[in-house]
């Protein structure tokens, strides 16, 4: 056998020995058979390490609820939809699925890395398989960029991220020309509610893709306004475009657009240290950067527009983009959270910077790329925070044995 055929299965050997150095070897072979079960592998193992140590985040209360709250029979799910205390199912079903064999919140959590990991493999394999020259080293660093976006660390918040690679799935493959892919977009609001609007778009972008390559100005033109208008648009918005008896038959979703809406007018009095009031600033901070950089990379690529129409697939991706664009604007001006939905933008906008430097290879290409590494550095920054405080730090050095029987017998996850 040649030397190109054991370096992969090297790495499935490396997985074994320490998962993390296994996948970081595996890298190299992502289009492989080995390098697929070993990236979907550690993003399983990655649940499967959950510490549920670090109470702020959303993955110690949803496994302190699939502890508290275990989900015995598919009427349960019915019972809660019925009641209005839920707006979307993947965590009832898995939840209901995973008390069908084990107890065990870490094998939970597993699952979730599973679909997780599945997800984002489709999305960074099909890009590889796309390309014209595998040996680039500026194209892997837009690769690593878009993965930085939502890593594996962001699967401390499951439902959001999950939805988001899915939705960054739907996008590639459309606008790859597969319109099938299209119909799995009305999934993503029952991955995560607040998916419909992207969700719609998604689904109107795969049938009316001709009418997008026709209007490029005028989707550009809708881009400015709407990115300018979010900066001006009450938070109340959202809330009148939803039905009154939709919002009063759902308990669970009155709570939501109370809170997106600002509507609640609960005070809370508490103490805020510098520390805090200085890290919300910064990230405040980066955020804003982050959603003028990506207005900033649609008008980069609108000027190139003359150049981008000589490839098919690469115009249609960018038309495609700008009307996510134009409602993942609209979605921004939700309080806290609005800068998720321009990251889903982002990993959108990179699929976009992907094609267009493999395809066109932009002389000084460098200097955007170093734009966009100082526009993410908090981004990957979050990235190592939230492996630290989420993770057992078993993964990164822990033979995987241990780390599998780390998890066994792992007691329940309560409330504080």
């Amino acid at each position: 056998m040649s030397q190109s055929h054991n370096k992969p299965s090297n790495a499935l050997f490396l997985f074994f020995i320490q998962p993390f150095l296994g996948f970081l070897v595996s890298l190299k072979y992502l289009n492989s058979r080995v390098g697929k079960f070993v990236f979907i592998a550690f993003s399983t193992l990655w649940g499967y390490a959950q510490s549920f140590t670090y109470t702020p985040a959303d993955g110690y209360r949803i496994g302190a609820s699939f502890c508290q709250s275990p989900v015995r029979g598919f009427s349960t799910i019915l019972d809660v939809f019925a009641e209005g205390r839920a707006i979307d199912g993947y965590l009832l079903i898995t939840n209901y699925f995973v008390h069908l064999f084990s107890d065990n919140v870490k094998v939970y959590f597993a699952l979730l890395g599973f679909v997780y990991g599945a997800l984002c493999y489709g999305v960074l394999s099909s890009l590889m398989k796309e390309r014209t020259n595998a040996g680039c080293k500026s194209i892997s660093h837009v690769l690593f960029l878009l993965f930085a976006i939502a890593s594996f660390s962001n699967l401390s918040m499951p439902r959001f991220w999950t939805a988001a690679w899915l939705a960054a799935l739907i996008f590639l493959k459309v606008t790859q020309g597969y319109k099938r892919w299209g119909w799995l977009s009305l999934l993503l609001p029952l991955i995560h509610f607040s998916f419909v609007p992207i969700a719609i778009i998604l689904f109107l972008m795969t049938w009316l893709n001709k009418f997008l390559l026709l209007a490029p100005n005028t989707l550009f033109w809708a881009v400015c306004i709407m990115f300018f208008l979010s900066f001006a648009m009450p938070k109340t918005v959202i809330r009148q475009l939803i039905p009154e008896e939709m919002i009063d038959d759902s308990p669970k979703l009155a709570s939501k657009l109370g809170y997106v809406s600002d509507s609640q007018t609960i005070e809370v009095y508490k103490e805020v240290s510098a520390y805090r009031e200085a890290n919300g600033i910064v990230t405040r901070a980066f955020q804003f950067l982050m959603k003028v950089g990506s207005f900033l990379m649609l008008l980069y690529f609108h000027r190139r527009r003359n150049v981008i129409r000589n490839d098919r697939k690469i115009w249609t991706t960018y038309t495609s983009v700008m009307a996510v664009a134009i409602v993942v604007y609209f979605m921004s001006i939700i309080p806290s959270t609005g800068w998720r939905y321009v990251n889903v933008l982002w990993l959108m906008l990179f699929i976009l910077l992907h094609r267009y430097y493999d395809v066109f290879r932009p002389k000084q290409f460098g200097k955007v790329l170093l734009s966009l590494y100082a526009m993410n550095v908090y981004t990957i920054s979050f990235m190592f925070y939230v492996a630290y405080r989420t993770v057992d730090l078993l993964l990164f050095y822990a033979p995987l044995p241990i780390v599998l029987i780390h998890g066994i017998g792992f007691p329940p996850v309560y409330f504080i």
